[in-house]
């Protein structure tokens, strides 16, 4: 019927926009692969940034202090010294903080492997974004002011990563190579296979 043929004309031309020639030079490859790699880099964004905390948080730890302590100075607080079960209860949500990363960026890849045209990768590219910024706007608009204040005119915590080896830098460019390895042989490619596929049933 004039609809079947319409809808296998427009997924024909769909996944010949996505797949091309079929090689890895195609513009669905690419594309995917890129936006997958700027997920990944969101996620990893946010775990540098637990590990920054983490390490600045266990340097002001100290097993003798019973108490949090903060200072009152002239541009307004800086926490001095943390008690062990203050800096435990840091670290575990800082894990609950690495679940939620690690899943985000498992479904997110999932997503964003699967989608077959372009425009919607592009589109769903975007929507992931918003996703990482969902705690930020919660904090926002549900945090009481007086705890805002507190935290804003809370000077910065120091974070002494070594100046020679670069640690922080290494513990996450590693994962970063090691998810876009796994992505393109897990994911990409075999979602570029299956339209190749799909576009051979659809010619014979």
């Amino acid at each position: 019927s004039l609809g079947s043929e319409y809808k296998q004309q427009y997924t024909y031309m769909t996944f010949q926009e996505y797949s091309s020639d079929g090689a890895i030079n195609s513009p669905g490859f690419i594309l995917c692969l890129a936006v997958c790699a700027a997920w990944s880099l969101a996620v990893l964004k946010v775990v540098g940034e637990i590990m920054d905390q983490l390490r600045a948080v266990w340097k002001l730890t100290n097993s003798s202090c019973a108490l949090m302590e903060i200072a009152v100075t002239d541009t307004g607080f800086m926490l001095q010294r943390l008690p062990v079960l203050r800096y435990v209860l840091f670290l575990l949500v800082c894990c609950f903080q690495l679940v939620i990363a690690g899943a985000l960026l498992l479904a997110g890849l999932q997503w964003l492997g699967s989608t077959t045209d372009i425009v919607e990768l592009l589109l769903n590219g975007v929507a992931l974004a918003y996703i990482m910024d969902i705690d930020e706007l919660t904090y926002q608009v549900l945090a009481p002011t007086k705890v805002t204040t507190l935290i804003r005119r809370m000077q910065p915590l120091r974070v002494d990563w070594p100046m020679v080896l670069p640690v922080r830098s290494l513990l996450l460019v590693i994962p970063l190579l090691i998810i876009l390895a796994l992505v393109t042989s897990i994911l990409v490619q075999p979602t570029l296979s299956g339209v190749v596929a799909v576009q051979q049933a659809l010619c014979s």
